[in-house]
């Protein structure tokens, strides 16, 4: 949300301004206030998708240099993975920044994981595209558990209680946390959209119907 903040302040002060920016220069500008003059800690990819928007493979190269290329997933595969995803809250608040900091205690341990992270792009590229909600489920299973040997900070024992209630009793394939860790939303992908919401209601978990956003971050008119 903190990329998403700065990528909407900016747009709306070029609005203000009447200045035009490419979405490629708000990225770049927005990283340069987040990192670089906040000194908040955190990678690239969230100001990209703030301003960009949609379903993107996005490569970044080591000097920061990225480009972005839309995966193309017909309507039909679209509708049904918004049906499966269900975005769940955890109840518990945290400070993104000192998550991602904590990772450099490491740095071994955080390239291993990441390298296996990134294993995880090719078959995610083509089970979105095909639309495959149970393959993607058990992916993001995978990436959680590489995800949570990046540092203590991003789960705890109430976290992983509430995602193997979610896997055993939710009927949930599998899912992660979205963002840095630590708490926030689980993205989760669900076996049977009737059950899991069923469980979620009986058992008064906070959670919100999934929808994919195209276009990124804009300004819309008001009347």
């Amino acid at each position: 949300t903190s990329s998403s903040l700065i990528v909407g302040l900016i747009l709306a002060i070029l609005k203000f301004k009447k200045q035009r920016m490419s979405r490629a220069k708000i990225a770049q500008v927005a990283f340069l206030i987040e990192r670089k003059i906040l000194k908040y800690s955190g990678g690239w990819q969230d100001q990209i998708i703030a301003s960009y928007g949609g379903i993107q493979h996005i490569h970044i190269n080591k000097r920061g240099i990225f480009s972005t290329k839309p995966i193309n997933i017909s309507l039909k595969n679209i509708k049904k993975l918004e049906n499966k995803f269900i975005l769940v809250f955890t109840k518990e608040l945290r400070n993104s920044s000192r998550i991602i900091a904590s990772q450099k205690k490491d740095l071994k341990n955080t390239i291993i994981n990441y390298d296996l992270i990134k294993e995880l792009v090719p078959e995610i590229l083509i089970s979105l595209k095909r639309g495959d909600h149970k393959r993607i489920g058990q992916i993001f299973h995978r990436h959680w558990n590489i995800k949570k040997k990046l540092s203590k900070k991003i789960s705890n024992s109430k976290i992983d209680k509430i995602y193997i209630n979610l896997l055993k009793k939710g009927d949930f394939i599998g899912g992660k946390l979205i963002g840095a860790g630590g708490g926030g939303f689980f993205l989760m992908v669900s076996n049977n959209t009737k059950k899991s919401l069923l469980f979620l209601k009986k058992n008064k978990i906070n959670y919100t119907n999934f929808k994919f956003s195209y276009g990124g971050s804009r300004i819309e008119n008001s009347y």
